[in-house]
């Protein structure tokens, strides 16, 4: 047991994402640069765009108080553009949702030191965004895990 830190985390969420969609070739954690002056998303697309929301820790049975069940909270945004057509654009959005979804659901990610990580387990989708950007839909998930901290020596 060890406290799992959020870059790795993400890093192994973003390498299975873009192992199982392989054919999509814009999967990336979600970056200012992602947004126009209207909030909109202007990635291009087909694409994901993964981010961390926030973390939930239930305190275990342990009177140093040091280990905790970790809930974090992530949040893959799958979206699609076809300017031509808006039922082809929802359609193509709501594919990736599915083949997110697919890959998301039960992994066990791949951790950096080549351990087995944490487990995603689905929690909702949801629709984020329909704007002349394109159509953009939210998969949330929780990453669960069994995680300890080192404290404060005293």
């Amino acid at each position: 047991m060890s406290q799992t830190r959020l870059p790795e985390i993400e890093n192994a969420l973003l390498e299975l994402l873009k192992s199982a969609l392989a054919d999509v070739s814009d999967i990336a954690a979600l970056t200012e640069g992602d947004f126009n002056e209207d909030d909109q998303i202007v990635a291009g697309t087909p694409a994901i765009r993964i981010f961390f929301r926030l973390e939930q820790l239930d305190r275990a049975h342990d009177h140093l108080a040091l280990t905790y069940q970790s809930d974090q909270n992530w949040v893959a945004l799958c979206g699609a553009q076809d300017q031509r057509d808006f039922g082809s654009e929802r359609k193509g959005a709501l594919d990736l949702v599915s083949r997110a979804c697919n890959a998301l659901a039960g992994a066990r990610l791949a951790l950096a030191d080549q351990t087995q990580g944490p487990q995603a387990v689905l929690r909702r989708v949801s629709l984020f965004q329909v704007s002349a950007e394109g159509t953009w839909y939210s998969v949330e998930f929780s990453v669960e895990s069994i995680t300890q901290f080192a404290g404060n020596a005293r």
